[in-house]
């Protein structure tokens, strides 16, 4: 990677994603590890500094894709190997597992999205689109309607509760979400609600 005179050489990479924020490059790369590089501007020279920030390994297997939350500090990695798994971009670790869907040897995109991006969507090769509540993992539903492996799930920023699809079948699918998303809400709040009232129990 090339950038302002600076050359980042080394890494097979399969997928990267700049933060919303633009302060960091989050990449995945061959070697199973994930590689997180500092952006920086020199508000008066406007020259750009790009430093390796970390580079860990991902135990749980080669890492085919690479989706980021819009707050920059939660990352979607989908193995192969291991499946789904959500990894905390700054604390360097995994914070969560979504399972129940089909895994193999093709690249599957996934996605966060909904209300305050409390949901998380992926494809499988089971021809379903999988929806999960983002913090507990917990499966909200399974949506069949393709015939053939799902490859990609894109959220629309505009409407919270849309979802598209592609397929091996040759088709895009647009989803209405309300259900799950209804569902993603009540978790949230009920989660608030027990761990206000254990610290105020405590």
């Amino acid at each position: 990677v090339e950038w302002g005179g600076m050359v980042w050489e080394g890494l097979r990479v399969n997928d990267l994603q700049l933060t919303a924020s633009g302060d960091l490059l989050v990449a995945i790369c061959a070697e199973q590890e994930v590689v997180v590089m500092d952006i920086e501007r020199d508000p008066a020279t406007g020259v750009i500094t790009v430093t390796e920030a970390y580079r860990d390994t991902f135990a749980a297997g080669p890492i085919l894709s690479l989706a980021l939350a819009l707050d920059g500090y939660s990352a979607l990695l989908f193995s192969a190997d291991s499946g789904l798994h959500c990894w905390d971009v700054r604390g360097r670790h995994t914070i969560g597992t979504y399972e129940g869907h089909s895994t193999g040897r093709y690249v599957i995109r996934t996605a966060f999205g909904g209300h305050a991006q409390s949901l998380v969507a992926s494809g499988s090769h089971d021809c379903n689109v999988y929806l999960w509540h983002r913090d507990t993992g917990y499966l909200l539903t399974a949506m069949p309607g393709h015939v053939g492996t799902v490859n990609a799930v894109a959220w629309n920023p505009a409407e919270p509760c849309m979802l598209v699809s592609v397929s091996d079948d040759s088709t895009v699918r647009v989803w209405g979400v309300a259900a799950a998303a209804a569902a993603a809400t009540a978790a949230t709040a009920a989660a608030a609600a027990a761990a206000a009232g254990a610290a105020g129990g405590g």
